[in-house]
């Protein structure tokens, strides 16, 4: 019997966690499960700041994920912390500054290469975006 695999991980970060990275994380979200990946993989998202710690995502955030099909998606603000830099293969900032304060924060490498990043969202872009149905995002 083969050992089970790791999950695959990913961690979206911006100032507050209650606009960019949790729309990211909701949208990947729904990338996934709509791709029948839900068992391969870890999402989530964090702040760099405590300001909204326990605070659920800004209105015009689940506003405009549900305008996009995106329903049921729930988070609960969090601050990263040390751990994330070793549980998740993947951190994604939301801007430069925020990239620059996590890569100033970061005591272990990310264990994904650019190349194996690109080829995991080529693959859900592919499967997800097919050529003949490109939806608009509304904002």
């Amino acid at each position: 019997m083969a050992a089970p695999t790791k999950k695959k991980s990913v961690l979206f970060i911006c100032l507050g966690n209650i606009c960019r990275s949790t729309m990211a994380e909701g949208i990947f979200q729904h990338l996934v499960k709509t791709n029948g990946l839900t068992d391969q993989w870890e999402i989530d998202s964090a702040a760099l700041g405590d300001w909204h710690n326990g605070v659920p995502p800004d209105d015009r955030t689940m506003r405009t994920l549900k305008k996009n099909g995106i329903t049921g998606y729930k988070h609960l603000g969090r601050q990263i912390k040390k751990a994330d830099f070793h549980d998740f293969d993947v951190i994604f900032g939301m801007d430069e500054d925020n990239m620059r304060v996590t890569t100033s924060r970061t005591l272990r490498r990310c264990t994904s290469s650019a190349t194996e990043l690109a080829t995991i969202f080529s693959r859900i872009q592919t499967n997800f975006f097919h050529p003949d149905h490109r939806p608009d995002v509304k904002v």
